[in-house]
């Protein structure tokens, strides 16, 4: 499976993008930790695709490669509150299916289940978001964990280490070329 560069032209004014190495939350400065490979990983069989992607500065290439595949009996669920995991709802673009916090090992993963769909676009990322329900995209109130994978089924993101989990609401498919939530999911 391939990450296609799609043309995307609708209404939307692209937003101006700001860099800041550093965010304030709860009084305290915290570094805002790199974004990630995000990881997506098939509940059947077959093997999966692993999108890497380096983001600088508004600018991300991706790549594809062959990974084997992780069993999910393994995860440990972190978003206890919901165990089926919370439900996407569509914002800008129809998005549907549940996103969880899960950590297999040491290691801390958002997982999309296999229910998960929206819509392509041109810059779309997957974030963890300070607010429920997404308004402000300050470079304070998210994280990137990576590129969206897939527009559908079940994937994985890392979390980094140094994310303190606790701090974030909701997890976001969002367009950074035009600045728009595809869809949001409160944790």
């Amino acid at each position: 499976m391939a990450i296609t560069a799609l043309s995307y032209q609708v209404g939307y004014q692209p937003a101006q993008a700001t860099v800041q190495a550093t965010v304030q939350a709860a009084g305290q400065e915290l570094t805002q930790p790199t974004p990630t490979n995000p990881v997506m990983l098939p509940v059947a069989t077959a093997p999966s695709v692993v999108a890497s992607n380096t983001v600088a500065s508004n600018t991300a290439t991706s790549n594809t490669a062959t990974s084997n595949t992780v069993a999910s009996n393994q995860a440990t669920l972190l978003t206890k509150e919901n165990p089926q995991g919370a439900s996407f709802i569509g914002a800008a673009h129809p998005t549907t299916g549940s996103a969880q916090i899960v950590e297999i090992g040491a290691q801390r993963y958002l997982e999309f289940d296999q229910d998960f769909s929206s819509n392509a676009g041109p810059d779309l990322f997957v974030l963890l978001h300070t607010e429920a329900v997404p308004e402000s995209y300050s470079p304070e109130n998210y994280v990137i964990l990576g590129r969206l994978a897939s527009t559908s089924g079940t994937q994985r993101y890392v979390i980094p280490a140094d994310v303190d989990i606790r701090t974030f609401q909701s997890a976001v498919i969002w367009c950074r070329q035009f600045d728009v939530t595809f869809g949001f999911a409160t944790l």
